[in-house]
């Protein structure tokens, strides 16, 4: 299902199994993309505990070692893609408060962490595994929780510079 919003710049493509829970968080996951060559995969974390849950910013989904994801082509021999990988020392950052009920989201540009992505969807759809496991207050981690989401095939994507 494609969803097209012709006031917004972006384009969200209907998904698959995203909308997971831990008892404590909530998840969902959207694959947008922008008008240029960006492919985004959109996190929207809500607490569904009933207290406030502290998670110190590193550990935040978008960050770019707190969330485990894996791209592949839709192929036969189930290609993966290669992601970018930089070096990094993240610390935990201080932490955020996310109050029952309330939700935060973030963003990780695929196209960014995975070069090929726009060539590969020239030629056949991927498909995006993720997982994430909150490691909240000290000595705290929550259930592990994952998900995937289709990006289709398009030939109409430009190739990034």
């Amino acid at each position: 299902m494609l969803l097209v919003f012709m006031s917004a710049p972006f384009v969200a493509w209907g998904g698959d199994s995203t909308n997971q829970a831990s008892g404590i968080l909530q998840i969902e996951a959207k694959i947008l993309t922008q008008p240029d060559t960006n492919i985004i995969l959109e996190i929207t974390v809500k607490n569904v505990a009933p207290k406030d849950v502290l998670i110190p910013e590193g550990y935040l989904p978008w960050d770019r070692y707190a969330m485990t994801l894996v791209l592949v082509e839709t192929d036969p021999s189930s290609t993966p893609l290669k992601q970018e990988l930089v070096v990094a020392d993240p610390m935990p950052g201080e932490p955020l408060t996310l109050k029952s009920g309330e939700i935060m989201r973030g963003n990780i540009d695929l196209t960014d962490r995975f070069p090929q992505l726009s060539k590969v969807l020239q030629r056949t759809e991927v498909i995006v595994f993720w997982s994430y496991q909150l490691e909240g207050e000290p000595g705290t981690k929550c259930e592990r929780i994952a998900g995937w989401k289709l990006i289709p095939k398009r030939s109409t994507i430009p190739l990034r510079q």
